[in-house]
C-alpha cells in the first residue's frame, strides 16, 4: 500500500475484491470446461463488499444487450499466424494482406501515451495501459517523493497511423491468445492471437 494512502488510513479493498471476484469467474469457467453445466450460476449476480467482507448470490434480470460485459463474440477467428509478439506494424501487413486497409484494433482499457508532471510540467513519452500506471511505474518517472501525474495524451484504438508500428503487441499489454477487436470499414471482426498456444499448452513440454 502506497505510504501516502496509509497516512490517510485507507484501505486497499479494491484489488481485494477484485481478486475474489476474479475466482469466481474463473470456477464458473472451470465448470463450463468440463461439462458440469448444471453447477453453473445463471441468471444470478454475486455480490461483494470489501470494507464490511458482505458476500451475497442475488438474482440477476435478464441480459442487457448493450452491456460491453455482455457482449457476444461471433465468429472468433482462430489464426495461428498471429502471436502478441508481432510488433503492431507486422500484426497490420498480415491482417491487411487478408482483409483491407485502415483497420483498427479496439482496446478494451485506454492506452497511455503521455504524462505530465503537475508539479514540474514535465511530459514523459510512455506507452502502458492506463489500469499499469501503478505508484511502482510512475516511480520511475518522479524527482520527489510525492509528484502526481495527469494523462496528457492516449488512445482507446490503433491503427497504423498512430505511430506504435514498432511496438509488439505484448509491450503494450496485450496478453497471449488474447482475442482482438478489428474495426473494419464495415464490421467489427475477433481474431484470436492462435499461435500463442505453441508456448503455453503442456503437450509442447
Amino acid at each position: 500500500m502506497a505510504s501516502r494512502n496509509i497516512k490517510y488510513g485507507k484501505i486497499p479493498t479494491t484489488p481485494i475484491s477484485a481478486s475474489i471476484i476474479a475466482a469466481m469467474q474463473v470456477q464458473e469457467a472451470i465448470k463450463v470446461i468440463h461439462g458440469n453445466e448444471g453447477f453453473i450460476e445463471y441468471a444470478k449476480k454475486f455480490y461483494y463488499e470489501g470494507m464490511n467482507n458482505i458476500a451475497m448470490w442475488v438474482e440477476s434480470n435478464d441480459r442487457y444487450d448493450e452491456c460491453e460485459s455482455h457482449i457476444l463474440w461471433q465468429d472468433v477467428i482462430e489464426d495461428e499466424a498471429l502471436s502478441h509478439e508481432m510488433t503492431i506494424g507486422e500484426f497490420f501487413d498480415y491482417l491487411e494482406g487478408r482483409f483491407e486497409n485502415g483497420l483498427k484494433i479496439n482496446l478494451d482499457t485506454e492506452l497511455v501515451l503521455e504524462i505530465t508532471s503537475q508539479e514540474s510540467e514535465k511530459s514523459y513519452d510512455v506507452a502502458v495501459l492506463k489500469t499499469e500506471l501503478t505508484d511502482d511505474f510512475l516511480a520511475k518517472y518522479r524527482s520527489e517523493l510525492v509528484e502526481n501525474f495527469l494523462i496528457t495524451r492516449s488512445l482507446t484504438c490503433i491503427s497504423r497511423e498512430s505511430g506504435l508500428n514498432d511496438y509488439t503487441l505484448k509491450s503494450i499489454g496485450i496478453p497471449a491468445l488474447a482475442i482482438l477487436s478489428i474495426e473494419t470499414k464495415d464490421d467489427v471482426i475477433y481474431i484470436e492471437l492462435t499461435k500463442d498456444i505453441l508456448k503455453y499448452t503442456i503437450l509442447n513440454n
